[in-house]
């Protein structure tokens, strides 16, 4: 078959543009993401994944996490800079570029853990702020800004798939019609029909019988790419299962522990005393020596909590699937006797104040 992807309209072919479901227009509905031209697929083929996930589902289930929530409604104003450089040096993404651009932003707020009938406590600072909203639906899928794309990392290039076929189960392959979720600017002409939860046929060609492509008699036509197609990245390598070859498990977690505010470290050992309480022995111990590799004051407070000590410990192995870095070993050598580590630089940006020690006037 001839290769026909990207290479835009015909002369005086007007027919309205493909496009997924979020509104972005489909540039090859022909061919999906490989490494190399003969494969194999990457995981992040959003517009293939979308078609080829949208039948198939058949009830709603309860959320596993996240399920208690909260939902607050804004926008997001744009710099249009950053710092003194214009942002169109960067990226495309058309809400970044005009200073004070605002584009509506919808945020649900939720814990993790809990399900629907879970107290409501741990969400009260955020619903005092939303209450006139109790507004259902924002889910969480997948999908970026023209302008921006996916990076090579492993548990992101999962949840590319994982997010938004997790509402397809949930709520059914029409998620995105859902007004919260739907595109506010962007005409949705897709070909798809039907399926639980349909609010409406989505926009097709100027012949409505036609719903596939490519068509001759009507229907919708690919969009002109943007951009070149040596833009992408280049990678090379053989399909495999390993492991990254940088691992560092320990080290940046004891830094954000010790980079915490008081009040932020006293509610993390409250929590994990609390909830390992709960677990059985051999478990509390390995999480104890995992803490303490992480950092002596993290390992030695959850400790006491849980009646532990170093020495308790100290004789456990690495797990058989844990690669220990030098730095890792030496501070087994001396587990919970390696005083804090350096942090002398580093900075983190604490956007969660501390309600409890608010003075009500």
């Amino acid at each position: 078959m001839t290769d026909v992807s990207s290479m835009g309209p015909e002369p005086g072919d007007g027919r309205e543009v493909l496009t997924n479901r979020q509104g972005h227009p489909v540039y090859d509905n022909q061919n999906q993401r490989t490494v190399g031209a003969r494969g194999p697929a990457t995981l992040e083929n959003y517009q293939f994944l979308e078609k080829i996930s949208h039948f198939d589902r058949e009830r709603i289930p309860e959320r596993v996490v996240h399920a208690r929530g909260t939902t607050a409604f804004g926008y997001f104003e744009a710099y249009g800079r950053i710092g003194d450089e214009p942002i169109g040096a960067l990226t495309r993404a058309k809400l970044f570029q005009e200073a004070g651009k605002r584009t509506p932003v919808a945020v649900r707020f939720s814990t993790v853990i809990g399900g629907r009938d879970s107290s409501d406590h741990a969400l009260k600072p955020v619903d005092r702020c939303v209450r006139d909203n109790a507004l259902r639906g924002l889910l969480f899928g997948t999908g970026v800004l023209d302008g921006l794309d996916f990076s090579d990392d492993k548990m992101l290039v999962g949840r590319t798939f994982s997010y938004s076929d997790t509402q397809r189960y949930r709520v059914g392959p029409n998620y995105l019609q859902l007004p919260v979720n739907q595109p506010k600017h962007g005409r949705v002409r897709t070909n798809q029909r039907d399926g639980l939860m349909t609010y409406r046929v989505d926009q097709g060609g100027e012949n409505p019988h036609v719903n596939y492509e490519p068509s001759i008699t009507g229907g919708l036509r690919e969009a002109r790419y943007p951009t070149h197609d040596e833009q992408g990245p280049t990678i090379t390598g053989r399909v495999t299962r390993k492991r990254i070859p940088r691992t560092n498990d320990y080290a940046q977690a004891g830094r954000r522990y010790l980079l915490m505010h008081d009040w932020e470290r006293d509610d993390l050992v409250h929590n994990l005393v609390t909830m390992l309480s709960q677990c059985e022995r051999p478990i509390q111990e390995r999480m104890v020596w995992h803490f303490l590799l992480a950092e002596d004051d993290l390992g030695l407070r959850v400790g006491e909590g849980l009646g532990i000590g170093p020495d308790d410990v100290a004789h456990l192995e690495p797990p058989a699937s844990q690669d220990l870095t030098e730095e890792d070993r030496a501070r087994l050598e001396k587990l919970g006797h390696n005083g804090p580590r350096d942090v002398n630089g580093p900075r983190m940006t604490h956007c969660v104040p501390d309600d409890r020690a608010t003075k009500v006037g």
